[in-house]
Formats: structure tokens, sequence, C-alpha cells
């Protein structure tokens, strides 16, 4: 679908569209037993570190709530993609000291070989076309 030749690409010219949005989720949930406000949640991918906090639903969860911070990103689907990504939360109780809590999670497209052609080729002609 691409290939890369020094500082040139070549791309598919048909419908194909290889820019996928993808919704990341990522899910934080008070297993503890104190009612928590969430005060820090960081995405690391590759070099690159984004605070979260402004996405997440709800920043106070009770004992046994959930809340979700949401992300969408347009990803190539036409080359092999291997994403880790690391979300970092923190929070705090009403008293005491802070929770803080990571996970990690990953991400990989694997493109399908290119098919074989559908039409076996012809046979080159018998005759010249000219004299």
């Amino acid at each position: 679908l691409k290939d890369t030749f020094g500082s040139f690409r070549l791309e598919r010219c048909d419908k194909q569209n290889c820019l996928v949005p993808i919704t990341f989720t990522y899910g934080i949930e008070n297993v503890g037993d104190n009612v928590m406000e969430i005060t820090k949640v960081t995405r690391i991918r590759s070099s690159s570190e984004v605070n979260l906090i402004g996405i997440v639903e709800n920043i106070n969860i009770g004992v046994g709530e959930s809340t979700v911070a949401r992300e969408t990103e347009e990803l190539d689907v036409c080359v092999e993609v291997n994403v880790e990504t690391r979300v970092e939360v923190e929070a705090d109780p009403p008293q005491g000291s802070s929770c803080l809590s990571e996970d990690t999670y990953k991400l990989t497209i694997d493109v399908p070989a290119t098919p074989p052609p559908t039409n076996s080729p012809t046979n080159p002609p018998s005759d010249p076309p000219f004299d």
C-alpha cells in the first residue's frame, strides 16, 4: 500500500483511506475505601507526554465508582503500527496521602500481505504488429 524511497512516499490512488480515527479510552476505577479526587492524568506515548485531566469525565469518584478519559487520534492503518501508551493517574482522598497508579496499553496493527493479481497475464502476441 505504501512504500518510502529516500524523501518520497508512494501511496495507493484508489478509494483506500489509510488515516482512521482511533479512540483510546482509559478507565479509572476507585478500588479503595475512600472518596477520591483525581488530580493528575498523564498519557505517555513515544516521547510525547500529555496532561489528560481536562478530558476526564468525572474527577470526583466514590468508592467502587469509575470514570474514563477518551482521546481520538488518527492512525495510518496502511502501515504496520505498534503503539505503546502508558497512563499515570494520581488521586487524593479527603485525608491522607495521594494514591498513584499506572497502566500500559499496547495497540498493534498488522497489514495483510498484498494479494496476487486477479487476472492471469496474457500470452505475448505471435505476430509483431508492424513490419
